[in-house]
This record gives C-alpha cells, structure tokens and sequence, in this order.
C-alpha cells in the first residue's frame, strides 16, 4: 500500500521545470518508492546498491550511460 506524501506535488512541479532534480534522505524512508510512484514508467530505475553496477560506473562510465540512455 502507497502512502501519498505532501512532497508529491512539489516533486512533480519541479520535475516539470528541472531536467535534474536531487531527492536526498536517511536510508529505507521511502525515496525510490515514492520517486517511482510520481515517475510510474516514464524512468528507468537504476539502483547503485548493486555492486556491479558500481563497477561498470567505475570501470567503463561511457558505456554505463550507453546502456542506460534515459528518456
């Protein structure tokens, strides 16, 4: 069950007027859910809690972007 939090509106405001916007917070308050809450399917979700995700950022970041182009 999602909980809607005041943040939303404000969020989707400022995705409409930013190309990049910065949602900061402790761990597991609910950032990522509430981000692919507003967004649904029109971002891909990369998490970097995956260590070989890390890696290929690290390693080879060109093709890190190459494989994740966003929309």
């Amino acid at each position: 069950m999602y909980i809607d939090r005041h943040i939303s509106k404000i969020l989707d405001e400022l995705r409409q007027q930013f190309s990049a916007v910065l949602l900061t917070g402790a761990r597991q308050v609910g950032k990522s859910t509430l981000l692919k809450h507003i967004t649904g399917e029109e971002y891909t979700y990369v998490s970097f809690d995956d260590p070989q995700i890390i890696r290929q950022v690290k390693e080879d970041p060109n093709l890190f972007l190459l494989d994740h182009p966003g929309k």
